[in-house]
């Protein structure tokens, strides 16, 4: 037992499983895997909606998503949710995309693409137009903008036309959507 929780220490993980390579701590553990995983032993069963489970332990956290019940809580933000693993993949989103703009909350994974984000709720236009000299906030806009000059007519079957295929869309969305 006293080598098994050195190994919490050490990081090392000496047992191995043979058909997937993964390696455990301890030999329970791999013997709990070669059963959950790969003989597909499910013994514990929902009582709500009869699917099965490998664990006890999967088996009840499963039973929350019957319920109005979340309880498990992101620390950093409060979000809170049914199950461990949303919780998981939402924790993910924090460590990734830790660059947050203050005006308007959306996170970006680089530092880099949060600076450039942030010039769109800035008034200065920066990039500009060759062709007209109409400056715009970020280079996409002005790429945007352009198809004003090659021309571009997105037509509707209501016979209304765009110059931007955006414009096309929220019209289609505004008056032909019931």
């Amino acid at each position: 037992m006293e080598s098994i929780h050195r190994t919490i220490h050490t990081g090392e993980k000496p047992n191995e499983c043979q058909e997937c390579q993964q390696k455990f701590r301890s030999a329970s553990g791999l013997n709990r895997h070669i059963r959950d995983v790969h003989e597909k032993v499910k013994n514990f069963c929902c009582d709500l909606c009869d699917r099965r489970f490998a664990s006890k332990l999967s088996r009840d956290e499963h039973r929350i998503t019957h319920t109005d019940e979340r309880p498990h809580t992101c620390e950093i933000c409060g979000k809170s949710f049914k199950q461990k693993s949303s919780l998981y993949v939402h924790k993910l989103y924090h460590k990734e995309y830790c660059h947050q703009c203050t005006s308007c909350g959306k996170r970006f994974k680089r530092k880099a693409d949060l600076d450039t984000h942030e010039y769109t709720h800035s008034h200065l236009k920066r990039f500009s137009c060759e062709i007209c000299n109409k400056r715009f906030c970020s280079q996409g806009n002005v790429s945007r903008h352009k198809s004003i000059h090659r021309g571009n007519v997105y037509n509707c079957l209501c016979s209304s036309s765009f110059n931007q295929l955006r414009y096309l869309k929220a019209h289609q969305k505004r008056c032909h959507c019931s």
